[in-house]
């Protein structure tokens, strides 16, 4: 990442809080504290009073354990990074998104909470960097958070992710598979599904059936365009596998075309390159 935009995603970071609309903290006892007049001490809320009470004291405090919903529009930070992630600029994504996770922790099982969608963002993001050691507690952490179903789904496939990258392609094989047989996986998971199964068929020399897994994810799903690279590098893969190299190239062709920023674009030109030789 150049200097230049290290510094303007940490301006990002630092602007989005202040420009967010009607942030509250709705406490135990009803009270509805705005967050703009606030100030959070670690585990605590404390509430300036405009006059010192009868023994002086000029802030009321409120324990952080004490609140039970946010009122809080998503955060600038938050969609920022899923920009960026979605156009596979996964570093720019974790740097939005990490004082998203540190300002959310104290209320990661709160109604009305970022924490986890900020937090599965990071874990894809470290996935798509190869930090499958770093994105392993933060899926845990997400599973044993009273996940919504569908985070708990993703969280599953994250893990089969996990577990390839790690090399334990039989265990992410069975683990798929049991996703597929007991969810039902609505249209984003559904074909990341199936792009993970043309992962797990190639890793295990079955190219004819990875590429029609990979191939099912357009036919199917062509309007979740979120797996698109990674699917059409792995159908260039198996094409090539089993001798088609027109279609293998047609394919990077096509990464390259419409995805020319994604890092995988980049390998795609690589190949291209080397398959020219």
């Amino acid at each position: 990442m150049t200097v230049s935009r290290t510094i303007m995603l940490v301006m990002i970071v630092a602007i989005c809080p202040s420009i967010a609309h009607a942030q509250h903290y709705v406490m135990r006892d009803g009270t509805v504290l705005e967050a703009a007049a606030v100030e959070r001490r670690d585990s605590m809320i404390v509430e300036r009073l405009t006059e010192a009470g009868e023994e002086g004291v000029a802030e009321r405090l409120h324990a952080c354990s004490d609140v039970v919903r946010l009122e809080w529009p998503e955060p600038d930070a938050l969609a920022a990074a899923r920009e960026y992630f979605e156009k596979g600029a996964a570093e720019e994504a974790l740097t939005l998104v990490e004082p998203l996770i540190h300002e959310f922790a104290m209320f990661a099982g709160v109604e009305g909470s970022w924490w986890d969608e900020a937090a599965l963002l990071k874990a894809q993001a470290l996935l798509a960097v190869g930090r499958s050691a770093e994105a392993t507690p933060v899926v845990q952490a997400l599973l044993a958070n009273r996940p919504t179903t569908e985070v708990k789904q993703l969280g599953r496939l994250l893990f089969v992710e996990i577990d390839l990258l790690a090399g334990r392609v039989e265990l992410a094989s069975t683990m798929l598979e049991q996703i597929v047989r007991d969810e039902v996986l609505p249209g984003e998971l559904a074909a990341r599904a199936w792009w993970l199964r043309g992962e797990v068929l190639s890793r295990q020399g079955k190219h004819e059936q990875a590429l029609e897994a990979y191939l099912h994810v357009p036919a199917f799903f062509g309007r979740e365009r979120a797996r698109r690279p990674a699917v059409l590098l792995g159908a260039s893969a198996a094409y090539r596998k089993i001798g088609d190299r027109e279609r293998a190239d047609r394919s990077l062709n096509r990464l390259i075309r419409e995805y020319p920023q994604h890092p995988l674009a980049a390998r795609a030109r690589e190949q291209m390159g080397t398959s020219d030789s």
